[in-house]
């Protein structure tokens, strides 16, 4: 299941109810930024209190079009504070920090093919961010097509699984310094149902039930300039995932999970960004739990391996104002081995887009990303980077 929490605060403010601190409202432009007079949702989201109610589209290719919603919260007290003393309309004033703000929510959604999921979490930040931890549980019926394997790319059957997922994690911050160590759980059950007999080699099974515990410790160094859009820094990710029945699964593997993100800013509002993403899994675990490609216009779990490797270039240029346009491209492999690596092809993607700059205090863009993969086109609606939920 992808997390939309960070993506959909935005329509938060045009699709929603908001029950804002009435006496920062008077105080404040809830909606308008006074450095420039433009559009700006900075002060909204900082004095908006108790929980919203929001609602989104869902574009995902894999289960098809549908809408979500939910109630979120993001506790920015620092800025409530700021309100209140009457400095928020200050153009010093800002917020643009690596700093993430806490966030609450409950929610689920739904598509056109039948998939709904619904879920709970929170990721809080305490200690004057020396400790991050984040806790969530959810469930739901998904619909999705299974392509083989790298044998099979082009042969498709669609099946059910009816799935309850928790995970939580917590991370420390090394003395102060930018690197990150972490311990996380996490628990899934799945109920499994092919729509017809499915006997491909390896799988041997209509319907199954499998069950996966995994304890999982994580390293992380982030010298971002910024958690929404960066403009600069590096986020470099690696967890080691060690799944076995002594911790509540039916399977025993293990997988490594890895990634980094760059970017760089050439000038103002010119920023290149390049990520390097590669999965790779260790025993024989049921197909549900092998990594694909996570490409915008390639839908999810098309391209499924043992191990995968992707690399993806995006460049962000302003046009004007606070408008920019974005343009990305990046090509991945799916395969079984390394030494079968030549063997399979490369899968490319690549689409063009557009950005606002909708919060200056947070330093978040929002905007549409229109994305085509070898024979799939999709579009997403993204509020911050479009590698923000990795």
């Amino acid at each position: 299941m992808k997390s939309y929490l960070l993506r959909t605060i935005f329509y938060a403010l045009i699709l929603c109810f908001v029950s804002p601190d009435l006496k920062a409202q008077n105080q404040v432009k809830l909606f308008k930024d006074t450095t420039d007079n433009a559009f700006d949702i900075s002060n909204w989201l900082s004095t908006v209190t108790g929980f919203v109610p929001i609602i989104m589209p869902i574009t995902e290719p894999a289960i098809g079009y549908g809408v979500g919603g939910g109630l979120f919260f993001m506790h920015t007290n620092d800025f409530r504070r700021a309100a209140k003393e009457g400095r928020l309309n200050d153009p010093k004033f800002e917020n643009i920090s690596p700093t993430p703000p806490s966030i609450s929510g409950v929610g689920g959604g739904v598509t056109e093919n039948g998939t709904w999921v619904a879920g709970i979490g929170h990721m809080a930040v305490w200690k004057e961010d020396r400790i991050r931890y984040k806790i969530g549980a959810g469930g739901g019926s998904i619909n999705l097509d299974y392509y083989g394997n790298f044998l099979l790319p082009n042969i498709k059957r669609r099946f059910n699984t009816k799935l309850f997922v928790i995970t939580n994690e917590v991370n420390f911050r090394v003395a102060d310094s930018d690197f990150w160590l972490g311990l996380g759980y996490s628990f899934a059950s799945m109920d499994i149902e092919f729509e017809k007999k499915f006997d491909w080699p390896n799988l041997g099974f209509n319907k199954r039930n499998t069950k996966n515990g995994a304890l999982f410790p994580t390293v992380i160094f982030d010298n971002r300039d910024n958690v929404f859009t960066p403009n600069r820094g590096i986020r470099a990710y690696i967890k080691y995932s060690y799944n076995d029945k002594w911790l509540g699964g039916t399977e025993s593997f293990q997988s490594i999970s890895s990634y980094a993100l760059g970017f760089h800013q050439w000038a103002m509002g010119h920023v290149s960004g390049l990520r390097f993403d590669m999965k790779n899994t260790f025993g024989n675990p049921t197909f549900i739990y092998l990594p694909f490609l996570m490409m915008r216009g390639i839908p999810s779990m098309k391209y499924q391996g043992n191990n995968t490797a992707l690399l993806e270039f995006e460049q962000r240029i302003k046009i004007y104002n606070r408008w920019s346009l974005v343009a990305f491209t990046g090509a991945g492999k799916a395969f079984p081995e390394f030494s079968e690596f030549k063997n399979v092809d490369w899968v490319y993607n690549y689409g063009t887009g557009f950005r606002y700059y909708v919060a200056r205090k947070f330093g978040m863009h929002m905007g549409m990303d229109f994305a085509w993969g070898p024979e799939d086109f999709a579009f997403y609606i993204t509020l911050g980077s479009a590698w923000m939920g990795l």
